[in-house]
């Protein structure tokens, strides 16, 4: 992703500050007052939710699409896969969008959006394969083996905490629970090849910007498996804890693309040391965010 890192310093995109993320929350403070606060409540509440959802997927896409344009060669094909992902999701929305607000029926699982929803897992794991470059790719210490060994295990007993029972108790057919499982699975995974990747290669000035794909990732993989778990014990509705999440896995995806966009804009020199101070940093965190949301909820 990055060419091989001079001894003196490498060339990063220009920090731009704070706006996006800032606009971000303070879009998910306004949410959760709405839902939770009691402004809206059945009806409205869902179509604060479905609109919310729609504007905040097609954002997503819309960044991704735009650093494409602006990016390399090699980095452009990475960024069009992650708006196509986005964007599928988005269809997969907008199909969720046609059954509850104009139909006004309770949009059926699985249905044709579902179709969408596990594409979109599969898409962006093609994108994080496009993204990395061979030659930035670095020998994985025993550390960073044995700290993806516990983010693989602790998905793993969360997944299995969440599942195993409700599966067990459901009457839902094998087909049901086989659609449901594949749509949850396949952003985990995208989720742990983002984790392998950001600590196989070398990311140099582009730290950052993985690191906002993972966390994305991680919100969407773990609120996908909490709600397969409500949707199969029949607890899923517009008002549920978990809508705010997906809005703000959306949110994290658009600052990695903003991220990315000025990087390809405009460049600042950074010494070495300081990539490789955060790249540890960052490593630091993502053990410390073993799933712990998954362990809280389950």
């Amino acid at each position: 992703m990055t060419q091989a890192l001079p001894e003196t310093g490498v060339r990063v995109g220009a920090i731009h500050g704070w706006s996006v993320p800032l606009g971000w929350l303070a879009a998910l403070i306004a949410y959760a007052a709405v839902i939770h606060g009691g402004v809206a409540t059945g009806i409205q509440a869902m179509w604060v939710t479905d609109v919310a959802w729609t504007v905040s997927a097609s954002i997503a896409a819309y960044g991704c699409f735009r650093a494409a344009y602006l990016a390399d060669k090699h980095l452009r094909a990475a960024w069009i896969l992650f708006g196509l992902a986005f964007g599928t999701w988005l269809v997969g929305q907008l199909i969720w969008d046609w059954h509850e607000l104009v139909r006004e029926h309770s949009v059926p699982f699985p249905s044709t959006s579902d179709i969408f929803f596990t594409a979109f897992g599969v898409i962006s794991v093609a994108a994080l394969f496009s993204l990395r470059e061979p030659q930035t790719s670095r020998r994985m210490t025993a550390r960073n083996i044995g700290n993806l060994g516990l983010i693989i295990c602790s998905l793993a007993v969360a997944i299995v905490s969440a599942l195993l029972e409700p599966i067990a108790a459901t009457e839902h057919t094998l087909g049901y629970l086989s659609i449901a499982l594949a749509e949850s699975m396949s952003i985990i995974v995208a989720f742990v090849l983002s984790v392998y990747f950001l600590w196989s290669h070398r990311w140099g000035a582009h730290t950052m910007v993985l690191t906002l794909i993972v966390l994305s990732y991680a919100v969407h993989g773990a609120v996908s498996l909490l709600y397969i778990h409500s949707l199969i014990v029949s607890e899923f509705g517009a008002s549920h804890h978990l809508n705010i999440a997906w809005i703000a896995a959306m949110g994290l995806q658009h600052w990695a693309s903003s991220e990315q966009t000025h990087l390809s804009r405009a460049s600042i020199v950074i010494p070495t040391e300081a990539i490789f101070a955060r790249e540890r940093r960052v490593a630091h965190v993502l053990v410390r965010l073993r799933a712990p949301a998954l362990h809280h909820e389950v």
